[in-house]
């Protein structure tokens, strides 16, 4: 039975395995997460404002370092939504 599912921030994969390995536990590895985050927001960064640059980064480092799965979850939820 597998445990834990370690994947970087690509939310079409974390709904995958969500769905195939229902009691799995969901890892982001927080290396790639950042790497992700820091490039989208260079590209970005001609139309966001610092404060928004701060308000993003700040979401981030608040899902790596939860320790709440249910807490986990929403952050995870507010995450895919940014920019859809």
């Amino acid at each position: 039975m597998t445990k834990a599912v370690m994947v970087d921030k690509d939310c079409a994969e974390m709904l995958a395995i969500e769905t195939v390995f229902v009691n799995a536990r969901l890892l982001i590895c927080w290396f790639h997460v950042l790497q992700a985050v820091e490039r989208r927001l260079k590209k970005a960064k001609r139309v966001l404002l610092y404060d928004q640059v701060r308000v993003i980064y700040g979401q981030f480092e608040t899902v790596l370092y939860t320790t709440n799965p249910e807490e986990f979850d929403v952050l995870k939820q507010e995450l895919c939504s940014i920019g859809n």
